[in-house]
């Protein structure tokens, strides 16, 4: 672990470009389930019960649940005594999926641009190499599988040839439903100030990256199950207690004009100059979010 993630306090998500694959960090320690980093760092964690035939399965993250579905559509149920786990979105996109992997209808839109490594920079190489894995092994799989690639050594989700960290992006290639969790913004109901996540981690995240801005009002509460608005509570709390305030990345709009321009007109040396600028103001950036998660 490099020495800039030592000492982190408050759950930092970043990507690693060398290992191709997204963490959480906290108290020097990697995580890659959401659950176990919020169990670590609350003390608190959510539960999901489903049957794979009469087999009562316990776990803590809705996409072990997904994946479940996806390996056991046929036997897969949820007993209605745990129907409250989960929101009603959530239900009903469970229902759905299920029914359609039975129903043979997820379905693989493949891309006709054929994968070439004049498309990746030198230091993409690796991610040339995990895409071409990916392509060459499992591009006729179309219900999301859990492999480990040979490449980075991580686990992944391919469908069709691609390559997806998530359960839930690999879903979104070939089922064409959603749900999703909203907070904050203003009390009018779709409203484009509202937070939008379509999965849980990225719920978490949005939650740190805003949580100033977080509330969910009264109309949000039907994305959610009890369990999920009660840890959400739970984590606004703990933030609040420990003073942590998210960082935010102001955009000035006549600088994107400026970009804009530059860019149209084939001002290269300006243009140059202008991303050697924000190169330095994202890294200053990125700084200072680091810098707030070492309360």
């Amino acid at each position: 672990m490099k020495n800039k993630y030592k000492g982190i306090t408050i759950p930092y998500y970043y990507y690693d470009k060398k290992r191709l694959h997204t963490y959480f960090i906290y108290k020097n320690k990697e995580y890659t389930d959401l659950a176990k980093v919020l169990n670590a760092f609350l003390g608190t964690q959510l539960t999901y019960h489903y049957n794979i035939e009469k087999q009562e399965n316990e776990v803590h993250n809705l996409s072990d649940v997904l994946y479940a579905i996806c390996q056991n559509p046929k036997e897969f149920s949820i007993p209605n005594k745990y129907k409250k786990e989960y929101s009603q979105r959530e239900y009903d996109y469970i229902k759905g999926l299920k029914e359609s992997i039975l129903n043979n209808k997820l379905k693989v839109e493949y891309m006709e641009e054929e994968l070439s490594p004049n498309l990746f920079t030198f230091w993409e190489r690796k991610q040339y190499q995990l895409d071409k894995e990916f392509k060459e092994k499992y591009n006729d799989i179309v219900i999301p599988k859990r492999v480990r690639s040979n490449i980075t050594k991580q686990y992944y989700y391919a469908v069709g040839g691609e390559c997806y960290e998530t359960i839930y992006h690999a879903l979104e290639a070939v089922y064409y439903n959603s749900f999703y969790y909203s907070f904050g913004g203003t009390k009018r109901i779709n409203d484009r100030t509202h937070f939008h996540s379509h999965n849980f981690t990225e719920l978490i995240v949005s939650v740190f990256n805003n949580n100033q801005e977080f509330k969910i009002h009264k109309f949000q509460m039907e994305d959610y199950s009890q369990q999920e608005l009660q840890l959400l509570e739970t984590l606004a709390n703990k933030l609040k207690e420990k003073g942590f305030q998210s960082v935010h990345q102001q955009y000035d709009q006549l600088d994107l004009e400026e970009y804009k321009y530059l860019k149209d007109n084939h001002k290269l040396i300006s243009l140059l100059i202008y991303n050697i600028k924000w190169t330095i103001k994202d890294y200053k950036y990125k700084k200072e979010v680091l810098k707030s998660h070492k309360i």
